[in-house]
């Protein structure tokens, strides 16, 4: 009995582990691929009804899915809106609610979380540095490279944005898909539809469209790669103004222009079915400054859209992640709710919710929110705006928002001090405005100011000093505005000028990083060292963690050629950014000063390894090798520089002079002539090299 009762709980034991393994492996282990694509309205989709799309592999997926007619993002923002995307919560519960000041907290679970301990492989494949793996997103993630070169990070203005190219994402995905093996999770995010607008050829007039159709290209291979058994889902973190309501791009407004987006879900082995909807008219209020984007189409699409199998009911960003969930046979505690029921054929009707804070943390206007469905809708800021509904109703959905809603932060949450500081050095601007919220006007209202501010950012800087000056008479607040016209006017040679616009900033905003670093890179230049030396001070004291604030000090110490402070100040700042290239080279330069060739040789190296763009860095580089006696090395060096420095004498006139002192005139000769035919005749170690050539 005994050994029957064993060999029965052997086989049960047994039963149940291939009853487990074969509930994981054959019914719901089915490889997940989640694309979005960053600012891609519905509207401008082919299998949304847009004629002049050409979006031909999401349309593919669309006749063999679920598209959702009215699927809207939580925010018009990037982070926040993807953090929903891959948590199912919204963002008071995520807590991301802008781009700048905000990353996830490690408790939050994530997707990506709960699929790897369902014994997924996760990896995600972003092309925009506000999705680097530093503000939380890359949680559960085991791939999630850093495809950001320092110097492009480093490099971008005050109001770019970073970016990795769309193809070499892919490629990258494709080399992950083909290497792993199942079942394999996978994020890729294409930046492409976002401005700046660089479309391929043929799209003069339309180059939103032109961007769509290349992220759409960029497609083709990735869905080739994946096998027909996975679950795909294919999305956007929020839309494109296109001038409605006077919104060029996105985050200050919320509209359906800016908030509603495509979302196909295409089942393990699709869909079956030919669904289509008559054609309806979708309001959009159009309103484009006279002179700006007037070849831009902004003609209406009608809403008529074309799928296997179409959703009418209204959903949301955050209803993704539980929909993978339910797919996969995982839980996953959201407060969205899973599509599959909808996708299997069932409607049903809920509020979908979207806020956005920019107003608020960099205007200082009021925030906005939104909740509605096909038969209502509230729009509130300073004032409500209604649609459909009555008395009683408008009770019960003014509560639900202000649910949804949550707390209002009165500023971005604090972050890790590396991580502002990166945020910093791209030029979010981290220091929100200080404003009562019963003061704030609502963003409505302020429509004009919103239109100067696009129209000026689409003007030479001559033409938009005097307009960005009366500007800023009349909304002193706008720090934007003010660091804008400090730019203008450096870009024009106005240095004092453009120092005096950030100094008055500071008066107002004495923490605000970007006025702090342009003032101080200002003095500069106008060799005011004792003051830069003092914003450079106030940076690091602000954040010890910002590297800009060590690269200023260091900068000052090139330029009263103190090499020891340069060395101290640099390998500090090397410390906090060990990847910055621009500390890197300034510290060489002081190895150099000091007759150290060798190191001055390896922190060149590294500089160059991180992608400096220093034009001379090639001419320091023979320097080093000549000192060092590698000759030869120096040759090369020396000529490089010559073709990256074309109208500096120096290459040719030193690597001449270098030749000439080891008795290698014939090959001096050339160079030295070079030299003296385009007038460095008269250059003392002109004359020198050739004396040593003609003895």
């Amino acid at each position: 009995m005994i050994f029957f009762l064993s060999c029965f709980a052997e086989q049960s034991l047994e039963k149940l582990e291939k009853e487990k393994e074969d509930r994981f492996s054959i019914h719901h282990l089915n490889d997940v691929v989640l694309i979005t694509i960053d600012t891609l309205r519905a509207d401008r989709v082919g299998a949304y009804g847009d004629k002049l799309a050409h979006t031909p592999n999401i349309d593919l997926l669309a006749e063999q899915g679920a598209l959702f007619r009215d699927a809207y993002a939580v925010t018009p923002l990037t982070l926040p809106s993807h953090a929903s995307i891959l948590t199912g919560l919204l963002p008071k519960n995520h807590q991301l609610r802008d781009n700048a000041g905000f990353a996830l907290n490690p408790e939050i679970t994530t997707l990506a979380e709960i699929l790897s301990a369902a014994g997924y492989q996760t990896a995600a494949f972003v092309s925009a540095y506000v999705l680097h793996p530093s503000w939380g997103l890359d949680q559960g993630f085991s791939h999630y490279p850093d495809l950001f070169h320092p110097a492009d990070v480093s490099q971008v203005s005050a109001f770019g944005e970073a970016e990795v190219p769309g193809a070499d994402v892919v490629n990258r995905a494709i080399e992950w898909w083909n290497n792993t093996k199942g079942p394999r999770f996978l994020w890729l995010h294409l930046y492409e539809p976002h401005t700046p607008w660089d479309p391929p050829s043929g799209w003069k007039g339309d180059p939103y469209r032109g961007e769509v159709a290349e992220a759409d290209l960029l497609l083709k291979r990735l869905l080739k790669a994946v096998n027909k058994n996975a679950l795909i889902v294919l999305t956007s973190d929020h839309g494109e103004g296109l001038w409605t309501e006077g919104e060029r791009e996105h985050g200050i407004l919320l509209n359906e222009a800016v908030t509603r987006v495509p979302l196909i879900v295409r089942p393990p082995e699709g869909l079956s079915g030919n669904e289509h909807r008559s054609p309806k008219q979708r309001n959009e209020d159009v309103v484009r400054p006279i002179g700006v984007d007037e070849d831009l189409n902004l003609d209406t699409v009608l809403d008529q859209p074309k799928a296997a199998r179409i959703v009418d009911s209204y959903v949301s960003g955050i209803d993704i992640a539980p929909t993978i969930a339910e797919y996969v046979g995982v839980e996953l505690e959201a407060d969205g709710r899973s599509l599959k029921s909808l996708i299997e054929g069932a409607e049903k009707e809920e509020f979908v919710f979207s806020e956005t804070l920019v107003p608020w943390f960099h205007y200082g206007w009021h925030p906005l929110r939104m909740l509605h469905n096909s038969q209502m809708k509230l729009v509130r800021g300073a004032k409500d705006v209604w649609r459909g509904a009555d008395e009683s109703q408008q009770v019960r959905v003014s509560e639900q928002i202000e649910f949804f809603f949550g707390e209002l932060p009165t500023a971005p949450g604090p972050l890790e001090p590396h991580i502002e500081a990166a945020l910093t050095e791209l030029g979010y601007l981290t220091t929100s405005v200080s404003v009562e919220l019963e003061d704030a006007p609502d963003p409505r209202d302020k429509k004009e100011v919103l239109l100067e501010i696009q129209r000026i950012e689409q003007l030479e800087a001559m033409e938009a000093i005097p307009l960005l000056e009366d500007l800023w008479s009349k909304e002193p607040h706008l720090i934007s505005v003010a660091i804008d016209l400090s730019l203008r006017h450096a870009e024009l040679g106005h240095l004092k000028k453009a120092l005096d616009v950030s100094e008055e900033l500071l008066l107002t905003q004495p923490h605000q990083p970007t006025a702090l670093l342009n003032a101080g890179l200002l003095c500069l230049a106008l060799k005011d060292l004792d003051r830069s030396l003092e914003h450079a001070e106030r940076l690091i004291s602000l954040n010890p963690l910002d590297p800009r604030g060590y690269r200023l000090k260091t900068a000052v110490f090139v330029e009263r050629e103190d090499p020891q402070s340069v060395l101290i100040w640099g390998k500090k700042g090397i410390e906090v950014a060990p990847n910055d290239p621009n500390l890197h080279y300034l510290v060489a330069l002081a190895f150099l000063f000091e007759e150290d060739a060798s190191q001055g040789l390896k922190y060149l190296g590294k500089a160059r390894t991180l992608g400096s763009r220093a034009t001379d860095l090639s001419l320091w580089e023979g320097v080093a090798y000549e000192r060092l006696n590698q000759i030869d090395r120096a040759k090369e060096a020396y000529n490089e520089a010559s073709k990256l420095m074309v109208s500096d004498l120096r290459p040719w006139v030193m690597s001449g002079l270098m030749l000439a002192k080891a008795g290698r005139c014939d090959e001096a000769k050339p160079l030295l002539i070079n030299a003296a035919k385009r007038g460095g005749g008269r250059a003392p170690a002109l004359q020198k090299a050739l004396q040593l050539c003609t003895k």
